[in-house]
């Protein structure tokens, strides 16, 4: 799955980090997605705004690697299906809620991917790209093809 092993702790400690890690990439994934179709809705080109990301705060893996080849190519194959994003998520933010830890963007993102699932679980999870557009009625926004 990756490149480095990276000792978290005593056993268990793995397991938590992987909840931890999905939590946060889930939720780049579902943010990533709606200012994507905000900035289309704007009338911002995909390649600015993910030029402009790409070197600012907002940068994350899913931005500056997994839309570009997948969503915004237009492939939403699954790589990793958002059926899966989904249950990770709500891993986390359940275990969140049972330890008094508050998750409110968590919770937030699981809700938009939880729904996004009706029409698109068995898609790549980058399909929340399409799910954001539809509920924004534009089209997905999509590189230009070179």
């Amino acid at each position: 799955m990756g490149d480095a092993v990276v000792h978290c702790g005593p056993p268990g400690s793995g397991i938590a980090m992987k909840i931890v890690n999905n939590f946060q990439g889930n939720v780049q994934a579902q943010v990533t997605a709606e200012a994507l179709v905000l900035g289309a809705r704007l009338g911002l080109s995909v390649e600015r705004m993910v030029e402009v990301l790409s070197s600012s705060l907002s940068v994350n893996g899913f931005l500056t690697g997994y839309y570009p080849l997948k969503a915004l190519a237009g492939d939403v194959e699954p790589g990793f299906a958002l059926r899966l994003a989904n249950k990770d998520l709500s891993i986390a933010v359940n275990l969140a809620g049972e330890l008094g830890v508050p998750v409110d963007a968590g919770a937030t993102a699981q809700a938009c991917v939880e729904a996004a699932c009706a029409a698109y679980g068995d898609n790549d999870v980058t399909a929340l790209l399409d799910a954001a557009a539809e509920a924004a009625g534009i089209e997905p926004p999509r590189l230009a093809r070179q």
